[in-house]
């Protein structure tokens, strides 16, 4: 999640054995914007996210603290900048900082884009925020269709689709029972056990707190193509929307003891919930039917008062973040700090040029000149002038042209 501290101090109290991490991504922008806002000049800035990020990646706490230490240094002429980040993320250093997270099933989920990247493609979908109830119903039973079947088909690809990447005589306990994508993470280990072997201090064993698959010491105590399915976490092994395993046929399903207890309270509740119960169990029985009716006249969503915030008030987009509206200052900036020719711009920049017969003016007027053209003589009473000149009049606040 990001960091709601009304949010974190309830999940502390509802779920006090959960592990609430912070978005790491978010985070990191966040440090980011900040840096680009008070430290000075540009070319620290690289060395401050530098510092940060190896904060972040600390594998051991004793690291962590040393790393903290030399980030203080590193930021010493910026003390704002570092009583930010002490103060509003480094005292919640146990819920994105490596060494803590790594002692986490977190399944490699680190950041939270992976639900807002789901929230896009709802927002894709629907278009518009003023779509009615149905539309809306609609919109989002498409989009959970299209991810019931992906999620189905990724089931398919790991049954019966074997991949020429992996050895299959190395693999063969695993192939076609665990998911494709993690056997990755199998081969990734399996290379390390050259490295590690049975010593067990030199592995760092975090595979296994994080993702729940053996690490390189575990795979070195096995044989050639022994992999055991056990040492894999059942969430790699499950293929099914069942609770059961998708190849276990010996399990019967049967709905008779959940079928007594809706009779006997049907029998025991009185005509309002004997309604209820037949209502519920009507859209069970008869998917197809609904009580629901529409409305006797079609809503109107269109045809109505546009001004300046309607099309706001329509947009499925998202408010910018804070360093979004940091980037977009800094890129303002960068822009009209760097004179560019372009059509329809002139720059208001003072002109270096020396101007021609500039003496022959008053002193007092010479600031506001900034060119003098020697005209030709013409049949128009001798001469057309054209003038140009700027008179900026203190006591009105005004500027003439």
């Amino acid at each position: 999640m990001d960091r709601y501290i009304a949010l974190m101090n309830a999940i502390n109290v509802v779920f006090p054995e959960a592990a609430n991490l912070l978005c790491r991504f978010h985070i990191d922008k966040n440090v980011k914007a900040k840096c680009k806002m008070i430290v000075h000049p540009k070319k620290a800035w690289d060395q401050v996210m530098e510092s940060w990020g190896a904060i972040v990646d600390c594998e051991n706490v004793e690291s962590c603290e040393h790393c903290v230490e030399a980030f203080n240094v590193v930021c010493s002429p910026w003390p704002i900048f570092t009583e930010y980040v002490i103060s509003t993320w480094l005292t919640h250093k146990e819920k994105f900082v490596k060494a803590w997270t790594d002692k986490v099933m977190h399944i490699g989920n680190t950041t939270s884009n992976r639900v807002e990247t789901v929230h896009w493609i709802l927002k894709r979908i629907l278009e518009t925020s003023m779509g009615d109830l149905c539309f809306c119903w609609d919109s989002m039973n498409k989009m959970i269709i299209l991810q019931h079947n992906a999620i189905k088909s990724s089931f398919e690809k790991s049954l019966h689709v074997v991949s020429h990447v992996f050895n299959v005589t190395r693999y063969k306990k695993l192939v076609g029972f665990v998911s494709k994508y993690i056997l990755q993470y199998i081969a990734e280990e399996s290379d390390r056990v050259e490295y590690v072997g049975l010593d067990k201090s030199r592995c760092w064993c975090t595979i296994r707190s994080t993702h729940g698959l053996p690490y390189a010491y575990e795979l070195a105590s096995f044989g050639v193509g022994s992999i055991p399915l056990q040492s894999m976490h059942f969430i790699w092994t499950r293929f099914s929307f069942l609770d059961i395993s998708s190849g276990d046929t010996s399990v019967e399903l049967s709905i008779k003891q959940e079928w007594v207890v809706i009779m006997n309270q049907f029998n025991e509740v009185d005509m309002a919930g004997k309604i209820n119960i037949k209502a519920k169990l009507r859209e069970i029985a008869y998917p197809d039917k609904t009580y629901l009716c529409p409305p006797r006249e079609k809503v109107k969503t269109k045809g109505a008062q546009k001004g300046r915030q309607s099309k706001f008030g329509r947009s499925t987009k998202r408010t910018p973040s804070y360093f979004e509206h940091v980037d977009a200052i800094l890129s303002q900036h960068d822009n009209s700090s760097t004179l560019k020719c372009s059509k329809g711009f002139i720059s208001k920049t003072p002109l270096t040029k020396s101007i021609p017969m500039l003496e022959q003016f008053p002193v007092g007027i010479h600031p506001y000149i900034v060119d003098i053209v020697d005209v030709k003589a013409d049949s128009h009473c001798g001469y057309r002038a054209v003038v140009h000149y700027w008179v900026w009049e203190r006591s009105l606040g005004l500027l003439y042209t």
